[in-house]
């Protein structure tokens, strides 16, 4: 079973995006400890994973030595709850430390060194090379920073552009999308205006959408702020760039 942890580890990027799913190994030759974090979801949805992840690697453990394993220790970075007689009877041990550095559980040494009943030999080798083939053969998968502008281009479509809106369409509080945005080296207001800035300039190279209308789109309160804005960021006025891509600003409407 050792062996069979540590290649968990070794090809955890197969199932999981490394950028939020980190496992890690520890060793001393009495325990062996295993190591798990994620993302900066909605704190209840991380502690969900959390949770679920020791708990995977007990139930998992068992099923592959046919024993009743139970832990030496298991830690979370969570509270603990008002009952928790429940996770006791899980994982068959009341050495559940709570506000932990880090979540983890631990197994004694002669637990993961016994061997798997019902193994199949050179299994684990043809699985080894099918997961290197996997990760040789994967696409990028989207960074975080780009499905954070993709919901926050769909709030300047729905007119719903404040932080709790993004926040819950993320799945997570308004100060986890911050602090995940400082992490970037940005903030909430430069997004905004950044993705502000590629909506308008779009509108005018691609539409004859008239500029009250687009002012209104982007949440200017009106075309003398959005011509600012423009100039600022273009140095040209919105006709300007609007003859340059080949489009006529409408004409006026006539009075009466």
């Amino acid at each position: 079973m050792r062996e069979s942890l540590r290649q968990v580890v070794e090809y955890n990027a197969v199932i999981a995006d490394p950028a939020n799913e980190k496992l890690l190994i520890e060793e001393d030759g009495r325990t062996f400890t295993v190591r798990h974090s994620t993302g900066s979801w909605g704190p209840d949805v991380v502690e969900a994973i959390d949770w679920f992840a020791l708990a995977m690697f007990l139930t998992r453990a068992r099923a592959a030595t046919g024993r009743p394993l139970a832990p030496l220790r298991v830690c979370v970075t969570h509270g603990a709850p008002r009952e928790y007689r429940r996770l006791a009877q899980l994982f068959g041990t009341t050495r559940i430390d709570f506000e932990a550095p880090y979540n983890s559980i631990t197994f004694h040494d002669d637990d993961v060194r016994a061997p798997l009943p019902k193994a199949q030999p050179g299994l684990d080798r043809l699985l080894a090379h099918q997961a290197r083939l996997t990760l040789a053969a994967a696409q990028p998968v989207m960074l975080w920073q780009d499905s954070f502008r993709m919901v926050l281009a769909g709030a300047f479509r729905e007119d719903s552009v404040n932080l709790e809106y993004v926040a819950g369409r993320l799945a997570m509080s308004p100060r986890t999308l911050q602090r995940r945005l400082r992490e970037l080296g940005t903030t909430w207001r430069e997004e905004v205006e950044s993705v502000r800035q590629e909506r308008t300039m779009e509108l005018l190279r691609t539409t004859d959408v008239p500029l009250q209308v687009i002012a209104a789109r982007v949440g200017y309160s009106d075309m003398r702020a959005l011509r600012r804005a423009v100039r600022r960021w273009d140095g040209r006025a919105p006709r300007d760039i609007r003859n340059a891509a080949g489009l006529a600003a409408p004409a006026p409407r006539s009075g009466g």
